[in-house]
């Protein structure tokens, strides 16, 4: 019920009646909105995040091929001058081609071993004991002001502004800090619907445009 106080020719009435509706959407958007999250970084996030930065984020197959594309030119090049040569001289035989298999595998070795050194070394830096505070249990609490995450060790806070770009795949949402470092939430943790949608519209209202599209035009 909701009170309501008169004053008429300096008698005091109270009536009492229904409360008045309130528009509980635009009352929503004057709330403040804070969501907090509570989980613990595991190894297997912190190696899914390593090889997205070095191989699978934006642009970093680009620079893979084009850092690959004399290595494949010269391929190409002996390639051709070995049959040419076999060929015109009617003197081909298999050792004349031995050559292209060896530099196809020197090729594609870096590339094809890229992947599973990166895990590896993931591995080894999360196991060691020094790097051990990554994985304690935190609370992330994402708020109009930014983002503070606490655990029993340190407290620490982002603003918005702080994040450069904001990153996502099928299993994780990465807010990047600097080029190799970014807060990382596993999706997995987000425990609603409302919660995903309450996120997305902090994330949609206060990380700009650039920190969420502007890596995807430079690179």
């Amino acid at each position: 019920m909701f009170l309501r106080v008169l004053i008429c020719n300096t008698k005091v009435v109270l009536r009492i009646g229904a409360a008045p509706k309130i528009n509980s959407k635009k009352m929503s958007i004057s709330l403040n909105t804070m969501i907090s999250l509570r989980y613990a970084l595991t190894p297997e996030d912190f190696v899914n995040f390593t090889v997205y930065v070095q191989l699978e984020a934006p642009g970093k197959k680009k620079l893979i091929y084009k850092s690959l594309r004399p290595l494949i030119i010269i391929f190409a090049i002996v390639c051709i001058y070995n049959i040419s040569t076999a060929v015109s001289s009617n003197s081909a035989s298999p050792f004349d081609f031995i050559g292209i298999p060896i530099i196809l595998f020197l090729l594609l070795f870096p590339m094809l071993s890229a992947k599973p050194r990166l895990k590896k070394q993931a591995l080894q830096f999360a196991g060691n004991v020094e790097n051990a505070g990554i994985f304690n249990i935190s609370d992330h609490v994402f708020s109009e002001t930014g983002v503070l995450v606490k655990d029993v060790v340190k407290e620490t806070r982002f603003q918005w502004n702080a994040f450069i770009k904001k990153q996502e795949t099928a299993a994780y949402i990465y807010l990047f800090i600097q080029s190799n470092s970014a807060l990382i939430i596993p999706k997995k943790v987000i425990r609603s619907e409302v919660e995903r949608e309450e996120l997305a519209k902090l994330f949609a209202q206060y990380i700009s445009f650039d920190a969420e599209v502007g890596h995807l035009v430079k690179n």
